[in-house]
């Protein structure tokens, strides 16, 4: 059971993370379309590779020049 709430925890702290955020919020299309796919290939996953590749494209484009990269405690 402990692992399970480090897991929790991280996947909490990297959601949070002002970087994720905006990425996330950027990419929202691309993200979607991806998890889209895995909810609709449970059993094929690497057929989602392209979505994947599309939401990495995107995810380098975003701008990060007004995101401070050090989220704060909460």
């Amino acid at each position: 059971m402990k692992c399970h709430e480090l897991k929790v925890k991280v996947a909490q702290c990297t959601s949070s993370h002002p970087v994720i955020q905006k990425i996330r919020q950027d990419c929202s299309r691309e993200f979607v379309d991806f998890e889209r796919c895995l909810r609709e290939n449970p059993d094929k996953p690497a057929s989602c590779s392209s979505h994947v590749a599309r939401f990495l494209g995107c995810a380098e484009t975003v701008d990060l020049s007004g995101v401070d990269p050090v989220p704060q405690p909460s």
